[in-house]
């Protein structure tokens, strides 16, 4: 007897959902088995080897870790898998910092030193979150070399960007204490260095003297200072401007030769107000200058060359003068 075709239909779709459920089943079943597996396996030891690089830091100012110091230390770790498979998969190991301020260390001779592998193996432990009885490091020390800098004294400049409240300024010079310091460096660079710079120092609505503590501004792997810190002062006081009329020189004693329209020049010029009784017009020289007699230039140039060094020159009234020659 032959089924109906849509009784077919449904048999062979029924047929088929039995199928996929039951794979289904198998699949789930398959990777549960794969999971436990995996568990299982990770929860067993075992042993890897395992190099973990290293830098030194707080090297003696006039030192430097020479070019036969261990870069890494090899160790053989035994765990279980779940804390190695992180090490070997997910942890890429930043340089393990070794400080030679904190961390005991011991002469060999005048250049070389070591590190015990007992303290070595403390600082592996701590860094990667190990018990020190889960790993051995492979070297029984860690050595290093230390060699001489060369040395010398340098100055300081500072770098300043200071902001000033109206009419106020810098009276005189910025004061560094202590002026010079010594530096170290590899003799390649040392001969290279005339002076050392600070941190910029930054200051606004500046009116009054003020002492900043300033960073030396330096790059280790070209040279180390033996202090990191300068005090700098910045001398401040209220200025004002003012002018006085000065007598035009002329050179080679040719007074009686040329007779000049005007005779006299007004200086302008930003005086510090405790100063401003000081000034006076003796202190000012300006000249003429008496090259445009050879072109017959109807004007002659004037110019200043003598001032009071706590005054600031603004400008000069007239620049040029006109002249006549006297037979």
């Amino acid at each position: 007897m032959q089924l109906p075709a849509n009784s077919t239909a449904k048999h062979l779709h029924r047929t088929s959902e039995k199928r996929r459920i039951r794979l289904g089943i198998y699949a789930i079943c398959v990777a549960f088995s794969a999971l436990f597996w995996f568990l299982i396996k990770m929860s067993q030891d075992y042993t890897i080897n395992v190099r973990v690089p290293i830098s030194f830091t707080d090297i003696p100012t006039e030192k430097t870790i020479g070019d036969r110091a261990e870069k890494d230390i090899e160790i053989t770790v035994t765990s279980n898998g779940f804390l190695l498979f992180r090490f070997v998969y997910f942890k890429q190991l930043s340089p393990l910092e070794i400080s030679l301020k904190t961390t005991p260390y011991r002469k060999i001779n005048q250049t070389d030193f070591f590190i015990s592998s007992g303290n070595a193996k403390a600082l592996v432990a701590d860094y990667m979150g190990l018990s020190e009885s889960s790993f051995m490091i492979e070297e029984n020390q860690l050595q290093f070399r230390l060699d001489n800098l060369l040395s010398k004294e340098v100055k300081v400049i500072p770098i300043t960007n200071l902001s000033f409240r109206q009419q106020y300024g810098i009276y005189g010079s910025i004061r560094v204490d202590p002026s010079k310091i010594k530096i170290y460096a590899a003799k390649e660079i040392i001969d290279t260095i005339q002076a050392v710079y600070t941190s910029v120092i930054t200051a606004s609505d500046v009116h009054k003297e003020m002492t900043f503590t300033a960073e030396i501004d330096y790059a280790e792997r070209f040279y180390k200072p033996d202090i990191e810190s300068v005090e700098v002062t910045v001398p401040v006081e209220q200025f004002t401007e003012s002018s006085l009329l000065v007598k035009i020189d002329v050179p080679g004693k040719k007074d009686n030769l040329i007779k000049l329209f005007p005779d006299k020049a007004e200086v302008f010029y930003i005086v510090p107000l405790k100063d401003f009784m000081k000034i006076q017009p003796d202190l000012f020289s300006v000249v003429l200058d008496t090259t445009g007699l050879y072109s017959k230039s109807a004007f002659l140039d004037i110019v200043l060359i003598k001032q009071p060094e706590q005054v600031r020159v603004t400008r000069i009234h007239p620049s040029q003068v006109e002249y006549i020659l006297v037979d």
